[in-house]
């Protein structure tokens, strides 16, 4: 089978179907019509593995495709954590770190778990149309982050959406997506 993911972003196929059908692994074309005359059983099974590996025509990934990873912190020699199954952990003091630890909260007290760095990462999380949004407080120290809904992660009440640069929208909710030296250093914020 083609790598259908070979010198794109995962998720975004470099296979395309013909206007004729879909093209299948030794490049036949199978009938648009989803099997009408001509077609076998043979084709038609084809076309049915096909469907639920990926989609070729929609783009859609497998749903058992590569775990989503969140960047505990985006410094030299940073650590990516499984989205689901980890958290980063912010310690704070006179510096900064970060620590992917497993489950959904840190085992240092004071630290913040971080189960997201996106939008994509909420979900991955079950949160579909959720932002990854950071509260802090009034003095600007991160008090928490979590998936939130774009009208409950407003900038305006101490709440900031984290976010990706490469994103179509990095910032649904406003500002723009950049990489915080203080607030959250090393992560990208919606400011």
């Amino acid at each position: 089978m083609a790598d259908l993911f070979a010198g794109g972003k995962t998720g975004q196929p470099t296979d395309a179907a013909t206007p004729e059908g879909d093209a299948d692994s030794d490049g036949d074309v199978a009938p648009a019509d989803g099997g009408g005359d001509g077609a076998t059983t043979t084709d038609a099974a084809r076309r049915e593995a096909s469907t639920l590996d990926v989609d070729v025509r929609d783009g859609a990934a497998p749903d058992s495709g590569p775990p989503r990873t969140l960047n505990c912190s985006s410094v030299p020699g940073a650590v990516d954590c499984s989205v689901g199954s980890q958290v980063c952990c912010k310690q704070g003091g006179a510096t900064t770190s970060y620590a992917c630890e497993n489950g959904t909260t840190c085992s240092t007290s004071g630290a913040v778990p971080i189960p997201c760095d996106d939008t994509a990462d909420c979900a991955a999380l079950g949160h579909v149309g959720d932002l990854c949004c950071l509260t802090t407080s009034s003095t600007g120290r991160v008090t928490e982050v979590t998936c939130r809904s774009q009208v409950d992660c407003d900038m305006n009440v101490g709440r900031r959406g984290l976010c990706d640069p490469r994103a179509t929208d990095p910032c649904p909710a406003g500002g723009s997506c950049k990489l915080s030296t203080v607030t959250l250093p090393g992560f990208y914020v919606c400011f």
